[in-house]
């Protein structure tokens, strides 16, 4: 199952109602947030969830603003856990 929101300028705020959900997700399978004015608030706060999602297996934060604090976070996760929710 996949969930496209793009363009919507959901911010931090946002990705942080987001991040919330995908916690206890088990039906969504990519997330693509393309353009959505997320900064490092919002990177952080879904690498949080990734840490403890089982079924996402595809994000796009393309074109987000997430700085280096952001993207730390999220190769963080990426490289303590693959994307079936297994940790390496």
């Amino acid at each position: 199952m996949e969930l496209r929101r793009c363009l919507n300028s959901i911010s931090d705020n946002g990705a942080q109602i987001l991040s919330e959900a995908l916690k206890t997700n088990s039906t969504l399978t990519t997330l693509n947030l393309y353009h959505n004015s997320i900064g490092p608030d919002g990177a952080q706060a879904l690498s949080e969830a990734l840490k403890t999602n089982s079924t996402l297996t595809t994000l796009n934060l393309y074109n987000n603003s997430i700085g280096d604090n952001g993207a730390q976070a999220l190769r963080q996760v990426s490289q303590t856990t693959r994307f079936d929710g297994s940790r390496k």
